[in-house]
């Protein structure tokens, strides 16, 4: 069984001569030294059991010494398959506390993990200066009758193993004192059982988010079993909490401790009694793995096979594993193991009887694409002659999906590109562009390869590159660019206005942009302020002027109405604003006005025009009228008239 704890310290500092100082370590918590525990493999002991196994530990400062003891293990192994010893090995050296040897290859630490079969330690590989694990069989284990030879037969199968997701071992041995150790790379991360039992995956819009960084984990899983299985070994005890999640991606498969070599025809190292596993796993943890002879289960109940269940050794294979690898995949899928129990007796029973209707109903209400869920049930099938025949099988629909998917993506993304109507790019953080769609050419008359051969600065109005480096240097933080407005030069030597909304990867020093010509709306809104300035400033004339100055729209209601207009009709602005000029008028003078109106349309003014109107008081006043056509804050066409008493009668239009 290879072994690492949940969680290490790399903060680790080591005294004279290699050994680790105790005040440079951190104290192991409590879940990494369960999650330690439960990865050794263990099959199960009595409380009475694991203290008496935990008092015959060693002291942290020990040391391992090999020198000499080749020897021995080349006597305990030599013979057929493993070889054999007609009498258990007492290590009685395991309690002792004398200081090691300066000679001692092996520096012991702190206990980050134990099981039933062994206790594992940090370690310092005093040779090569590196931190290791160490793996000491217990004593008790040591006892039984081929108990050795089961602790390095684990060894022996995961050394043979030489695979980037398969933890490496670098030594099993006795040492001068008569331990049995195992010395194995040391990881850091968490399990896959920890990082599934994240509750953010409890809703289904982040599982779907995370679904595509679980399958990357997933698939580098079943590339490890794959290999493993050209070998011709099988692992049995497939599960979330004997896969290792660790940083940049590293993956790695644990605990091979219920492995075979399926070249071996007999192996009578699997002999162990199921019932007496089980009672004492109700009492610990169902995802903790039970092995037995022929007619009892081997695995763990909720990610075992139906041929496992019912201990049908002879019926375990390759396709054994696949099943273990389709649970998995449920669980990812859906958050749950196919078989779901209280208890481990229950869930083997379901196991046993292949009771999967939960499962796929499960797989097929929760939203994954139908790729994925056809792979989980075809593994899941309860006949092993129904399932992919390995786990290369596995590897290769899962890597055609993949592909498949990120191909599609690109395709999409260059849809995207060429028929939007806006201006998509790829900038760097060092300022230059390497992707631009065609729109860029149309809207800035540049080709894409004189775009992307000089910084986009170069393009950008002398007076907005300040602010589009600051821009640059927020996006290099991971802050977003929203409505963010410059101007790029085009190559006929204008200006463009582009409006931008942008968003960077730091880690990619990359840039997605997407921009859109807004020079027509730019331009439109300075002159609506043009105007309005003009508008304002016609306002302050109008009011300081001794003329009567009346505004209305060109449709003839009344927008503005000084004071000299109040003198002259006698209605205040209050009054009058928002009337139609017809008030003014008698009735038989509409027809006239709308001559008038006609007549200013067509030439833009008229001057000093005579004619009578009616005031407030109902008497008739003789103007003379100067009207003109203006546009008014807001874009509106607008009539100004300039209004003067007269003696002399009315004109014609």
């Amino acid at each position: 069984m290879v072994v690492a704890a949940d969680t290490f310290s790399a903060g680790i500092s080591f005294g004279e001569g290699g050994a680790m100082s105790d005040a440079s370590h951190k104290t192991s918590t409590r879940s990494e030294t369960s999650v330690a525990g439960e990865l050794t493999g263990d099959l199960g002991h009595g409380n009475d059991d694991a203290t008496a196994a935990r008092n015959a530990d060693l002291e942290p400062n020990q040391s391992l010494d090999t020198a000499g003891t080749s020897r021995n293990l080349q006597h305990l192994l030599r013979g057929s398959g493993l070889g054999s010893i007609s009498k258990p090995l007492k290590a009685h050296c395991v309690l002792a506390n004398s200081t090691p040897a300066d000679s001692a290859r092996y520096r012991i630490g702190k206990e980050i993990g134990s099981g039933g079969m062994g206790i594992v330690y940090e370690g310092w590989d005093v040779q090569l200066q590196r931190p290791i694990a160490i793996k000491i069989i217990r004593d008790k284990e040591l006892a039984k009758p081929k108990g050795l030879l089961r602790f390095f037969r684990e060894a022996r199968i995961a050394a043979r193993l030489q695979h980037p997701s398969i933890l490496s071992i670098h030594e099993f041995d006795i040492d001068s004192n008569g331990r049995a150790f195992i010395v194995m790379g040391l990881l850091d991360g968490q399990t896959l059982r920890n990082v599934l039992a994240d509750e953010s995956l409890a809703d289904g819009h982040n599982r779907v988010s995370e679904l595509p960084s679980l399958l990357a984990c997933y698939l580098k899983v079943c590339q490890a079993i794959a290999y493993a299985h050209s070998c011709d070994i099988i692992h049995r005890d497939l599960k979330p909490l004997n896969i290792m999640v660790g940083s940049y991606g590293v993956v790695t498969v644990l605990d091979w401790g219920l492995a075979k070599n399926l070249l071996d025809r007999v192996d009578s190292l699997d002999s162990f009694d199921v019932d007496t596993k089980i009672r004492s796993q109700e009492q610990r943890d169902p995802a903790c793995p039970m092995a037995t002879r022929s007619g009892e289960m081997l695995g763990t109940p909720g990610y075992i096979s139906p041929e496992q269940a019912r201990g049908e050794i002879d019926r375990i294979g390759k396709p054994s594993d696949v099943f273990s690898l389709g649970a998995i995949l449920c669980e990812i899928l859906t958050g749950h193991p196919p078989y779901v129990a209280p208890t481990p007796r229950k869930l083997q029973k379901q196991a046993s009887a292949a009771n999967l209707d939960d499962a796929f109903s499960r797989l097929d209400q929760c939203g994954s694409p139908p790729i994925l869920v056809n792979l989980a049930k075809h593994c899941l099938a309860p006949d092993p002659n129904d399932r992919p025949d390995d786990a290369g099988a596995i590897v290769e629909v899962l890597t055609a999906y993949l592909d498949s998917g990120q191909a599609r993506a690109e395709q999409e993304l260059v849809r995207f590109f060429d028929l939007s109507m806006d201006l998509f790019c790829i900038a760097s953080t060092s300022g230059y562009f390497y992707r631009l769609n065609a729109n860029f050419q149309r809207v800035l008359g540049y080709t894409i390869a004189e775009l992307t051969s000089r910084q986009f600065v170069d393009f950008v109005h002398p007076d907005d590159r300040a602010k589009t480096l600051v821009e640059i240097e927020k996006l290099a933080r991971g802050e977003p660019a929203i409505q963010f407005v410059n101007r790029y030069r085009h190559k006929d030597g204008h200006y463009v206005w582009l409006e931008w909304v942008s968003r960077s990867i730091p880690e990619e020093a990359s840039v997605y942009a997407v921009a859109r010509d807004v020079s027509e709306r730019i331009l439109a809104s300075e002159a609506r302020k043009k105007l309005e300035a003009e508008h304002k400033l016609l306002g302050k004339l109008v009011d300081a002027t001794e003329d009567a100055i009346i505004c209305k729209d060109i449709n003839g209601y009344i927008r503005s109405w000084n004071a000299p207009a109040q003198a002259v009709y006698g209605y205040s602005a209050d009054e009058i604003i928002g009337k139609h000029i017809s008030v003014l008028l008698k009735p038989e003078q509409i027809s006239e006005e709308l001559q008038i109106i006609e007549k200013v349309r067509r030439s833009g003014s008229i001057e000093q025009f005579k004619m009578n109107r009616v005031a407030k008081d109902g008497n008739t006043v003789q103007v003379s009228v100067t009207m003109t056509l203006l546009a008014d804050g807001q874009g509106s066409i607008v009539s100004v008239s300039k209004v003067t008493p007269s003696e002399e009668g009315p004109g014609t239009p």
